[in-house]
């Protein structure tokens, strides 16, 4: 699932910045009990310019997961590939439980 501006990359510390950003909004705005990072920003292989940021969250209704990634997309426009927990499949999000960091 490709959900990110590819025009909006940004440095690792931005990106780590950007991320907190995200999932104080998912917490405050949409009860996600769970945010994570993961990929490239935790692995120590982030390009700027070319890495995205990885967020995986769940504790949203799955039925509101696909109006929440709108949400998200419009209101944080950098490359960003988002991960609800409803949309992985359980190997995908065994492995981001075992290598993310929460945020």
């Amino acid at each position: 699932m490709e959900t990110m501006a590819p025009d909006r990359f940004v440095s690792l510390a931005e990106a780590k910045k950007i991320a907190r950003e995200v999932a104080d909004y998912l917490r405050r705005e949409y009860g996600a009990t769970k945010v994570l990072l993961f990929g490239s920003a935790v692995e120590g292989n982030y390009v700027t310019g070319h890495s995205d940021i990885d967020i995986y969250f769940e504790g949203v209704p799955k039925e509101c997961e696909l109006w929440v990634l709108g949400d998200v997309l419009d209101k944080f426009p950098y490359a960003i590939d988002y991960r609800p927990a409803g949309l992985c499949h359980k190997e995908f999000r065994d492995a981001v439980l075992r290598m993310g960091v929460v945020i």
